[in-house]
């Protein structure tokens, strides 16, 4: 019986790293913003997690596109530094199978919400959700979250 569970968690990461692929690449392509250094477009990815582990993760490109970091109170960052510290540390994930998307810059979420005192909001990020919940309803009503780092679960 084990192997059959195995083989069930095995296609379900499989299905879920296709919809992370996908997400990711409808969410670059729907943004509101325009990419200065990269730092932003390398800190999009997905992380599948099975029982608490992370067993997948993904990114837009393969390799950083960035060529310098950003600066973000007097500290130099990288996007994909933040993206794979937020999947591998920050986020805390439940005992299930979970699959995050986040843009794990810091100032995605300023862009998203005008907090900064920018005229407008951004879309950056936020687009996803819709297509989470979307990918839970085909796995029979799968539930969704939205999680901000400025309100970190766990």
């Amino acid at each position: 019986m084990a192997g059959l569970a195995d083989r069930y968690i095995d296609s379900m990461v499989a299905f879920l790293q296709k919809e992370g692929e996908r997400i990711l690449d409808e969410c670059e392509a729907e943004k509101e913003y325009n990419h200065d250094t990269m730092n932003l477009y390398d800190s999009y990815g997905y992380g599948i997690y099975v029982r608490g582990r992370l067993v997948k993760s993904g990114y837009l490109s393969s390799s950083p596109m960035a060529d310098e970091p950003r600066k973000w109170y007097r500290q130099q960052i990288w996007g994909r530094e933040q993206i794979r510290n937020f999947l591998e540390a920050e986020y805390k994930p439940g005992k299930g199978i979970e699959m995050v998307v986040a843009a794990a810059m810091p100032y995605a979420e300023v862009l998203e919400n005008a907090s900064s005192g920018q005229t407008r909001k951004y879309r950056v990020i936020s687009m996803s959700y819709e297509k989470l919940k979307s990918v839970g309803q085909r796995l029979g009503g799968a539930s969704t979250a939205k999680i901000l780092r400025s309100e970190k679960k766990g």
